[in-house]
């Protein structure tokens, strides 16, 4: 999805600038369902999802959109290499989605 198609709660036009500014052109689709789901509206999420899918950014947004509102927020990042992912023993596919 284009960043300028981006449609959810708390989208709004400094949103939108704000990702452009970032550099970004277009989404991931876990990112699109975290927009879809009010990341960028404050709703608390639990994302799942395998390394390069875009988690990074759907923690800046909650991060950004705490701030806009006057909470503090703490953002916690891994001190070493991503592991490759695991598959779980009971199923043939990783973790995909939200909580």
């Amino acid at each position: 999805m284009q960043i300028d198609q981006i449609e959810g709660p708390g989208i709004d036009v400094w949103r939108v600038g704000q990702l452009k500014s970032w550099g970004y052109v277009s989404l991931t689709e876990i990112q699109e369902r975290a927009f879809t789901a009010g990341v960028a509206d404050g709703q608390s999420m639990i994302v799942c999802a395998p390394t390069s899918s875009g988690k990074t950014l759907v923690g800046e947004v909650g991060v950004v959109t705490g701030l806009r509102r006057g909470c503090k927020g703490v953002y916690l990042v891994p001190d070493r290499k991503p592991q490759p992912q695991a598959q779980p023993p009971h199923s043939g596919a990783g973790c995909t989605g939200f909580c």
